[in-house]
């Protein structure tokens, strides 16, 4: 998807044209039922009201009151999607093909 930022506010800039190919439609359904419930909220709403509502956050500002410094890697965010170990190995050699892929055609610039 393509957003355009205004201020701090990203804008879809999805055209209808687009296409869809590597979204399943049980996914499509999912973005669609996000959308209708939260489609006309700020960041800020979202932020407040969503966001900082999630158990994972409040561990991660508790670190951040204490000075910890906070990472998370694709392998947590994987793994916390219920991804196998498997299917993660993949995504992430995957992720790392395209990255070097994507260095080497800078290269050649």
């Amino acid at each position: 998807m393509k957003f355009q930022k205004i201020g701090y506010d990203l804008i879809s800039t999805l055209k209808l044209d687009d296409n869809y190919d590597e979204l399943c439609e049980a996914e499509i359904e999912i973005l669609d039922k996000v959308d209708k419930q939260y489609g006309d909220k700020d960041w800020r709403y979202l932020v407040d009201k969503v966001i900082h509502k999630f158990p994972e956050w409040r561990e991660v500002e508790d670190k951040a009151k204490n000075g910890i410094p906070i990472s998370v890697t694709k392998r947590e965010i994987l793994s916390a999607l219920d991804k196998s170990e498997d299917n993660i190995k993949e995504i992430l050699s995957s992720e790392n093909d395209r990255l070097s892929l994507e260095c080497e055609l800078r290269k050649h610039k």
